[in-house]
């Protein structure tokens, strides 16, 4: 994988931006780890190199991320989700 978008769970959260960004980091053909929280808009943006997180960047409304694969409007991207898929 060259991307990876992982919506962060309330219960999961930590897990996912230590433990889990650094087992994606070790994937060498991985460009960008994306992490999208369903109640903040808030996208975060790990870019590793070499098996470890290089990077990390945190984009807010109004915000536009780059990948390899087009653009992610953060506010485009919020309006497209739908918040009660994500309810506990």
């Amino acid at each position: 994988a060259t991307l990876i978008v992982e919506v962060l769970s309330p219960s999961t959260t930590d897990v996912d931006r230590r433990e889990k960004a650094v087992a994606y980091a070790e994937a060498p053909s991985l460009q960008q780890l994306i992490l999208v929280d369903p109640d903040v808009h808030r996208i975060e943006v790990a870019r590793p190199e070499g098996g470890a997180i290089r990077t990390w960047e945190a984009f807010g409304p109004g915000s536009v991320v780059r990948t390899p694969y087009g653009d992610i409007g953060v506010d485009a991207l919020y309006e497209a989700i739908d918040t009660a898929a994500t309810a506990p």
